[in-house]
């Protein structure tokens, strides 16, 4: 959890986002409780961690090349959009 806290406080920096801007992100978590999180005294929830995640952008989604797994000949962008995010749900993260 040490090295999550860490990356969150990096991101949160990076985005110029305050700690009353992280608590307007989450669910019944006051500004005070924010810091003590970052502090690593303050247990988030499941779903605030999740929160945290999209927020601050610490899960970056993996490119999936199509060719390697169908021909994508003759397909409109839109059509390998979509076959590209169920080929991300199918085979989930590579190399991860």
């Amino acid at each position: 959890m040490e090295k999550f806290i860490k990356q969150c406080i990096i991101n949160r920096k990076n985005l110029e986002f305050s700690f009353k801007d992280m608590s307007n992100c989450l669910i019944n978590v006051s500004e005070e409780e924010y810091k003590e999180f970052e502090k690593g005294n303050y247990e988030m929830s499941k779903e605030n961690l999740n929160r945290l995640i999209r927020v601050l952008c610490l899960v970056k989604p993996k490119k999936i090349i199509l060719d390697d797994y169908i021909d994508t000949e003759g397909l409109s962008d839109k059509e390998k959009d979509d076959l590209s995010q169920i080929i991300c749900d199918i085979v989930g993260d590579v190399g991860a």
